[in-house]
């Protein structure tokens, strides 16, 4: 299970991704602009929930490939 917490930056928001309670992703600064420019509230979430559906579609591919 995927959990989200946004946090304070200098003039914006960045996001921590969880997974099962662990710490997966820290990302201070908009993970898709070069630089450290900094993201909104609405955009931190956003990106969060991008960021999510991409590790989950990865977590499907994974349960979905034959070991061995």
């Amino acid at each position: 299970m995927y959990s989200v917490r946004l946090f304070a930056v200098e003039s914006g928001f960045g996001f921590e991704i969880y997974r099962d309670g662990l710490l997966v992703i820290f990302q201070a600064f908009h993970p898709d602009v070069g630089g450290e420019q900094v993201m909104d509230e609405e955009t931190a979430t956003a990106q969060a929930d991008l960021v999510i559906q991409r590790l989950k579609a990865a977590d499907a591919i994974a349960a979905a490939t034959p070991k061995g």
